[in-house]
């Protein structure tokens, strides 16, 4: 059993202790019961590196104490990020708003 802290840089962490053959996915299931937050809205990553569900700990080096952040999607912010972006190009104009929209479709809903 190793411990893994997952901080969500809002001042709430989260220990949670778990096996290194666990996967990405049933340490999100383990948050999702400490923290009352839906699984499939929590994203786990280290800097710039997202986390996969299907891989496991051990094969990310995940080891007892290793600090991870934590960030849980919220739908309605990013409609009303959107929606500001979206204003910010109707006011000052974009050249080619179509191609514009569609990479932050992608921003927001990768493939």
């Amino acid at each position: 059993m190793i411990e893994v802290v997952l901080n969500d840089r809002l001042g709430k962490k989260v220990r949670v202790k778990c096996n290194e053959d666990d996967t990405i996915g049933d340490l999100k299931k383990l948050v999702a019961a400490q923290t009352g937050t839906r699984a499939d809205k929590i994203r786990i990553q280290k800097w710039y590196n997202i986390y996969k569900d299907h891989i496991t700990l051990k094969d990310y080096e995940i080891h007892d104490g290793m600090g991870l952040e934590l960030s849980v999607a919220d739908s309605k912010m990013v409609v009303l990020l959107f929606m500001k972006v979206f204003r910010w190009l109707n006011v000052y104009g974009s050249h080619d708003c179509d191609e514009t929209n569609l990479e932050l479709e992608l921003l927001f809903h990768p493939v």
